[in-house]
């Protein structure tokens, strides 16, 4: 009797309705291929997260979402500050690695970037160090 009143509940609670909404569709020159990433929701509401390719070079984006949708590139990777992101922007402390590029060649990088869009490579890779995160 208890387990037959335990999935009632369940049941109950599953039946609710969930609506998902697309806020933004990458298509190429704003960025592409964010699926190795997550958005993180910065203290200003906005959420920001990275694309691994996308954009005139191919090489990657760092960007901002505000909630309803409207999405603003803060920087486009040229291979000298690092290419090709493949890790969201944790906690959003805005830090992000790319795991090609940089100022030693194809080894990636370490960045920090402001709200406004001001990217500060922290490392760069130089493969004794460390390569490709």
């Amino acid at each position: 009797m208890r387990a037959l009143a335990l999935v009632s509940a369940m049941m109950g609670i599953a039946a609710h309705a969930q609506t998902f909404t697309t806020l933004v569709n990458f298509s190429g020159p704003n960025g592409a291929i964010p699926t190795y990433e997550s958005l993180v929701q910065g203290i200003d509401g906005n959420f920001y997260g990275t694309t691994s390719l996308g954009t005139s070079q191919n090489l990657g984006t760092v960007f901002v979402m505000n909630p309803q949708g409207q999405l603003r590139t803060l920087h486009n990777f040229d291979g000298t500050d690092g290419a090709n992101p493949q890790a969201g922007l944790p906690n959003g402390m805005l830090y992000g690695t790319t795991s090609y590029g940089g100022a030693n060649g194809d080894y990636g990088t370490i960045f920090q970037i402001t709200p406004n869009g001001t990217l500060t490579t922290l490392h760069s890779f130089s493969g004794t160090d460390g390569a490709n995160p």
